[in-house]
Formats: structure tokens, C-alpha cells, sequence
């Protein structure tokens, strides 16, 4: 392949991978530290001073409210001000601390579409926050706290005043128990991360193939043969919906069916499409023991059970899961087939629709609204179903045009590791259709039909038309809708980046064969060779109309109908020691996307506000992302290990990444540790997603009137400590065997500095030449290529600088 490809259009490939948060002073603007950013905000030149001893005062609370008031207060302030606080409360008029309820009621359970608002104002003489009801006092409270936390240190609190409120109502993060049990004290600590970060509803992920959590009174074996021993009773997850409730967060719980049912068929195999015998299935993946729709059984077993939940539960949804739903059970068993037969039922999909029907019926006897993914969307579909996309903005658009409520979960799934900028991006309502294209009478053009290999499953299909002398391109991946994108051309050479479900995805590609195209791609920051051929060359207007597949011209936006989005935290790759690394600070980017305005879109702004919430969340929120990786790595070295011996790892963590997309599950499925029993203790399991260390650099190459010098003396700095600790991490990884794993990538950082050193030197001279350039960008791009659980980012940062050097 031609040198020149890695350089063409590489500028704007790598700036495809997002920026990296960057480092935060101690103390920064209270203003520049707040996620979600409010929607409205005023700083002000008003000073309050604030002591240890805090005078405070409520309207409109109850003298219960009051009592639980004192003591959430107490911590609150507490943990932001790094101090111990007392509070007295006094009148009003004596009050440094005003809290005011607007409408005093009983308590009741969150629901849906409650008011949310409130309004901070902070002057000279106090802190005021006012609310309709409690959620806008958590809120308020929440917001006060991430104002004082980067104060804590000063003698007086900057005034500000705020007025807030969601932008969407429904602001939701799911956790799998299911896949890897996560005890009670991990998901309470994950409530109180949420309430943080005002989001609102605990989507929580009871069941599956591999093992069934809640405790049923009706069906006793689901527990005794399908758990493992590792499951909640029903007096836990009261408790669980109490704490949540608390802290205004609704628990809406899933129970998956007909499909993921492989635990259900352990326990009661006579409710199964085939007769079995069963076992408990330890293995990832989409399994065929499937529920028999047509037995009453089937039936009154859901409906015991959602009998259970809903007195648990006190949410009016019931998530029902229907994804995933394999035919193969229904079609091999001749009672089904006959029962299809005999109901003019042509297809798997309409026997799912008739058994959601049934099942919608249950619910609702239960006072329960359904909730499923996007395998329940069918046009007989009861039109309150509230369907939940996993497939993206295209499934999500046809729902809610057809009259659902939806929500969208494509772009925010966490358990991959994805940059905060790819999820700050990803839009929550339906892109707007774009028109065909109108190219010049007689421009040519070309279509390339291109495949990205995938190391598990199917591989991706890429259409990519570009026409001469144009910079947008089309790109169609399977069968999705065709998206236009800026494209670098230069010769037969071509680079273009897009968002995808799978991530970011940076295209560098070579079709100076004319006939076969060869190249790579980036997901993430993950290597995919790509090949393909040119399969048309012809008039670019015909050509457009002949192969760009583009979502209906009428296609509605159905704003009102998207209620929101959900983050996800699917557990194959997630255990209760290292959920908090997966989930936070990221998670924070992500409740700003539900909560803030649309044109909240500065992401350098939101890499400096989450490198604080980094910090924020772990200090003032008790969240274990910091303390689960100085853990992890500290149990890798053996129990009598402490901080410092870990030390030699922390720095090399800065110059590494786990790899992004599902790379990683892929390599472990190939590996045969794909499956439930496979560890996850080793060095990747707790690797940060965003190597921070990294960041200045991307952001100083962002700033246009920031000299290159800087971000080069940034950049040699921080390779010489990756120097430095070479052969501490060497002696390490030979003292400890299971360091083994990552032995080479160790060797390999000596490759790393030694290029990188050599760059920033050369740089700082005269331009590089392309043949020096061209040299370099291959040695960084040898160490990408290599399909590991980690990447070097370095290599990434360092090819950006290759860029800028020329």
C-alpha cells in the first residue's frame, strides 16, 4: 500500500478520534465545573462568606422532610467543602442557607413527566434554592454541591445564579445483574452516582441466559437452579427501590422474554419451545431456548410474576426485553408451526407480536405500561408501548414516527469502551432526512463496496459513492441509512471519518488499484483492515439515485415521542470490583447529552468540566473508579503490595487505552474467555478508558493560536517519564507472573519514546519531510495494527503530531 495514504487526509482522520479530557488545576471556575451545565447560569460578583457552622431554614417542608433534610445536608456539604459542616437551623431571616419547597405534598413515587426545575441563587447574604417539589431540591442540592466543591479551599463562595430544568424527562443508566451479579452496596453506590450526575431512572437487568436475580415466592427453582446462589429477595429490592426513591430516581426492573430465557429453561423446561434437558449457559452470545407462545402455561407464568414485580415496583413500566428473539425452537417444534399455520402467521417476527400482545394484556391487569427494544416494534404493537432502540437513530426514527414513545440507547453504551466525545455527540431525536444529492451534468463518480472483517460475528458492510471533485462522500454500513460525510481526497487517496454505532470510525483509504480498494479503519482507537471493490463508475447523479439508500422524505422527526435515552452497562466484560472504572466519570457526559440544552456541544469544555468531575466524583460522591483501579492493579502484585509499588503501572496506563468497540470481547471470544467463568482481574480490566495524560496535548493541537512548541514541550515531557519508568515496569512485570500479559506492549513503549522523542526533536526544526513523516507514521502505525485488549494511545496522539510536523 502507498506510503502517502497514511498521510493524505490523516489530519482529518485522527481529529475522528475525540480529544482527551484535560488536566485540571485544583481550583478552578465553580461556572466551568458544572455537568450537567444548567440551562440558564449568571456568575456574579457577589462574595458569601460560608463557615463550619451553617445557619439554614425550609418553607413548605414537613417536619419529617426537615429531620432527612438535616442529615442529607450535613454529608452533602460536608464532602463538597472537604470539611466537617454543622447546620443549625434557625428562621429565615437568619438563614446563610434558604431551601424553599413550592407545593407541599405527601410523599408518592417518582413518575414519570414530575417537575424537575429548580433555581440556585447565591448573593452576598445566602444560598438560596427553590423547588416545585423534592427532585428540584436534589437537584438544587446536587448542583450547590459541584459549585462549592472546586471553592472548598476559599475564604468566600462565588455568587451565581441559576434557573434549571431537564430537557428530556426520561434520564436513565441500566446495569446488567444479570451476566456478573453486582451486590446491593455496588448498585446503591451507583444511585447516588446518578442522583449526582440527575439522571433519573435505574433501568435494572433482572434476567437473562445466564442466570435469573429476583427472588419469586410462585417459581422458587428460577432461584435454587438459575442463580448460582447470587440473586436478590424481594426484601432487597425494596430496600433498593426505597433508597433510589429517596433520591429521586424511579427503578424500573426487566425481566427479558421470550427470548435470553436459557435460565428460565434450567428451572422450568417444560415452559420451553423444545423439551430440552437444559444447563445453565455460561458462554456470551444469543442462545435458542426461547418461551412456547402457545402455551397457556407460558402465560400464567409471566403473569404471576409481573404480580410479583409490580408490588415491589411502584413504577407504572415493566421492561419486558424481547430482543434477540431466535425463531429456531418455534420453527423445529410442528405444534408451533401448525399454530402459526392455523392464525396466518408468516414469520417468527408475527408470532412475537401476537405473544407481546398477550403479555401487554398482562401488564396491563397489573396497572403496567410494556417496555421492550426494538425487536417488540411491529404494527400490531399497542401504541403505549414505550420501545427502547439498541439498533440506532434509524430504528429509533421509524418508531416514533409510527406513534411510540422511545428511547434511544445506540451511542450510549458504556460497558464498550468509547471516548466522551463520541457520546457527547450522539444526538438523542431523529437526524433529518437529506435529499438526494444534485451533482454538476456529467460528474462522475464511484461507488466502492468496502468490508471491515469483524473477529466475532458478521462482517461490516461499507458503500462508499464519491464523486470527483467534491468533498462529501456518502457512506451506507449495512443496512442503515446513507449518511453524507466531509471527505479528504487526494489522487486515489481518501480519508473520511463518521459516527457509527459501533464508535467514531476513521477511514484511511487507497483505490489507486482503480478496481480494489485497500486501507484501514479506525473504531475508536481500534485497527479494522479494510478491502473492497469498485462495483460502479458512471454519471454521479445516476449514480446517487441508483445506489444511496436515504431515510423517506417525509420521515417525521416525532421530537415529542423521543421521552429520552439510557446509558447501558451490559455485564460480560463487568464485575462489582471494576463497574465504577466502566461507568464514571464518563457517565457525567452522558447526563449532561439527557439534561442540557442541544447546542451544549463545546467538547473541549466538557473534557475540562469531567476531568474535574473525575475528582468530584470520587471525593465528594464516594464513587470507586479511582479506588478500583489502585485495587486491581495493587492485587496483581500480591496482598502485601501497596500505592507506590503500583506506581510503575499507573504511568503506563497513561500512555495506554483498552481497546474501543466490542475489539476486546472479539479478541476474548477468539481466545476461548468468552464466557461467564473467564477472570477479569487482569491489568486491562482496569485501564481507564481515556488516557488523561494525553490530554493537554490534544487540546493544545486544537487551538489554533496555541504555538506547536508547546504542545511538542508537553508531549517530550511526557515521554521522557514514560522513559523513566521503563525499566521500573520491566523489573515489575518480571517479579509478578501475572503481569504477563502485558509484557510486550511494555517492551514496546521503549519503540514508543524512542519515535516519539525523536519527533518532537526533529519537529522543532524545519518542517518534516513527507519521506521522514511518511517513515514515522508507519512505525506508529505498526504498533496500532496489533489486536490486543489494549492500545497504545500514545501511537494515536503521536501520528496527530506527524500531522502537524509536516
Amino acid at each position: 500500500m502507498n506510503l502517502a495514504i497514511f498521510t493524505i487526509g490523516l489530519l482529518v482522520s485522527i481529529l475522528a478520534l475525540p480529544i482527551h479530557a484535560a488536566a485540571m488545576p485544583a481550583e478552578i471556575s465553580p461556572a466551568a465545573s458544572l455537568m450537567p451545565q444548567p440551562k440558564s447560569m449568571t456568575v456574579t460578583t457577589a462574595q458569601l462568606k460560608l463557615g463550619d457552622n451553617i445557619k439554614w431554614a425550609s418553607l413548605g417542608l414537613s417536619a419529617q422532610q426537615q429531620q432527612a433534610l438535616t442529615l442529607k445536608l450535613t454529608k452533602q456539604l460536608s464532602s463538597a467543602l472537604q470539611r466537617p459542616v454543622q447546620l443549625t437551623q434557625v428562621a429565615k431571616d437568619q438563614a446563610q442557607l434558604q431551601i424553599t419547597q413550592q407545593t407541599s405534598q405527601a410523599h408518592r413515587p417518582v413518575k414519570l413527566g414530575d417537575d424537575e426545575s429548580y433555581t440556585l441563587n447565591i448573593n452576598q447574604q445566602q444560598i438560596q434554592i427553590s423547588a416545585a417539589n423534592e427532585l428540584g431540591v436534589n437537584h438544587g442540592l446536587s448542583t450547590l454541591s459541584q459549585w462549592l466543591y472546586p471553592q472548598r479551599n476559599l475564604m468566600a463562595i462565588q455568587g451565581v445564579q441559576i434557573e434549571d430544568a431537564p430537557r428530556y424527562p426520561w434520564r436513565g443508566l441500566l446495569i446488567d445483574s444479570a451476566r456478573h451479579f453486582m451486590p446491593i452496596d455496588t448498585i446503591k453506590r451507583q444511585i447516588d452516582g446518578m442522583a449526582s450526575a440527575k439522571l433519573n431512572v435505574l433501568h435494572w437487568h433482572l434476567t437473562d441466559d445466564q442466570g435469573w436475580r429476583f427472588e419469586s415466592k410462585h417459581y422458587p427453582k428460577l432461584t435454587q437452579l438459575a442463580a448460582d446462589g447470587e440473586f436478590y429477595n424481594q426484601q432487597q429490592l425494596q430496600e433498593i427501590v426505597a433508597y433510589a426513591a429517596a433520591r429521586g430516581i424511579r427503578v424500573v426492573p426487566e425481566m427479558d422474554v421470550p427470548g435470553h430465557a436459557s435460565a428460565i429453561a434450567v428451572a422450568y423446561p417444560e415452559l420451553m419451545s423444545q423439551p430440552g434437558p437444559y444447563e445453565m449457559e455460561r458462554h456470551w452470545g444469543v442462545f435458542e431456548p426461547i418461551l412456547d407462545p402457545t402455551n397457556p402455561d407460558v402465560y400464567q407464568f409471566v403473569d404471576k410474576l409481573v404480580a410479583e414485580l409490580a408490588a415491589i415496583f411502584p413504577d407504572p413500566y415493566l421492561h419486558i426485553g424481547g430482543d434477540e428473539v431466535p425463531p429456531t425452537q418455534w420453527l423445529n417444534n410442528p405444534n408451533i408451526v401448525a399454530f402459526m399455520h392455523d392464525n396466518d402467521f408468516e414469520d417468527g417476527e408475527d408470532l412475537h407480536a401476537y405473544f407481546n400482545q398477550r403479555i401487554s394484556k398482562i401488564l396491563a391487569k397489573h396497572q403496567r405500561k410494556m417496555m421492550g427494544w426494538d425487536e417488540v416494534f411491529h404494527p400490531q404493537l399497542p401504541k403505549d408501548t414505550l420501545v427502547q432502540s439498541w439498533r440506532g437513530m434509524d430504528s429509533l426514527a421509524k418508531i416514533t414516527a409510527a406513534g411510540h414513545p422511545g428511547l434511544l440507547s445506540t451511542g450510549f453504551y458504556i460497558d464498550q469502551p468509547q471516548y466522551s466525545s463520541y457520546h457527547y455527540r450522539n444526538e438523542l431525536t431523529p437526524r433529518t432526512p437529506f435529499a438526494m444529492p444534485k451533482f454538476a451534468p456529467q460528474q462522475q463518480a464511484q461507488y466502492w463496496q468496502l468490508t471491515i472483517p469483524r473477529l466475532k460475528g458478521s462482517a461490516v458492510s461499507v458503500g462508499l459513492l464519491i464523486a470527483a471533485d467534491s468533498p462529501s462522500a456518502y457512506v451506507r454500513l449495512n443496512d442503515k441509512f446513507s449518511r453524507q460525510v466531509s471527505v479528504s481526497q487526494q489522487g486515489t487517496n481518501v480519508a473520511l471519518t463518521l459516527d457509527t454505532w459501533m464508535g467514531p470510525v476513521a477511514f484511511e483509504l487507497d483505490l489507486a488499484d482503480h478496481q480494489n480498494a485497500t486501507g484501514f479503519a479506525f473504531i475508536g482507537n481500534s485497527y479494522y483492515p479494510v478491502s473492497g471493490q469498485l462495483t460502479a463508475e458512471k454519471d454521479a447523479n445516476q449514480l446517487a439515485q441508483d445506489k444511496l439508500h436515504l431515510a423517506p422524505a417525509t420521515h417525521p422527526l416525532s421530537l415529542t415521542n423521543t421521552l429520552g435515552g439510557e446509558a447501558t452497562i451490559w455485564a460480560e466484560l463487568i464485575t462489582a470490583n471494576n463497574i465504577d472504572v466502566r461507568i464514571w466519570p464518563r457517565l457525567y457526559v452522558i447526563a449532561e447529552r439527557f439534561w442540557s440544552a442541544k447546542d451544549q456541544t463545546d467538547e473541549a469544555a466538557m473534557y475540562q468540566r469531567l476531568a474535574d468531575m473525575e475528582h468530584y466524583g470520587a471525593e465528594v460522591i464516594g464513587l470507586q473508579h479511582q479506588a478500583q483501579q489502585q485495587a486491581g492493579w495493587q492485587a496483581l502484585l500480591g496482598e502485601k503490595s501497596t500505592p507506590a509499588d503500583a506506581q510503575p503501572l499507573h504511568i503506563l496506563a497513561q500512555a495506554l487505552e483498552p481497546a474501543h468497540y466490542y475489539t476486546r470481547h472479539h479478541i476474548n471470544y477468539q481466545r476461548d474467555l468468552y464466557h461467564q467463568q473467564a477472570p477479569l482481574d487482569h491489568f486491562v480490566d482496569y485501564l481507564a478508558v481515556e488516557s488523561l495524560p494525553l490530554i493537554a496535548i490534544e487540546q493544545q493541537l486544537q487551538q489554533a493560536d496555541a504555538p506547536l512548541k508547546q504542545a511538542l514541550a508537553a508531549m517530550e515531557q511526557l515521554l521522557l517519564q514514560w522513559q523513566a519508568n521503563q525499566q521500573p515496569l520491566l523489573t515489575l512485570i518480571a517479579e509478578h507472573p501475572r503481569l504477563g500479559d502485558i509484557n510486550e506492549v511494555a517492551n514496546q513503549m521503549s519503540q514508543v519514546t524512542d519515535i516519539g522523542l525523536r519527533l518532537t526533536r526533529q519537529c522543532q526544526h524545519p518542517p518534516l519531510s513527507s519521506p521522514q513523516a511518511d517513515a514515522i507514521d508507519m512505525q506508529l502505525l505498526q504498533l496500532l495494527q496489533q489486536q490486543e485488549p489494549h492500545v497504545i494511545a500514545a501511537a494515536h496522539t503521536l501520528r496527530r503530531l506527524v500531522s502537524y510536523c509536516r
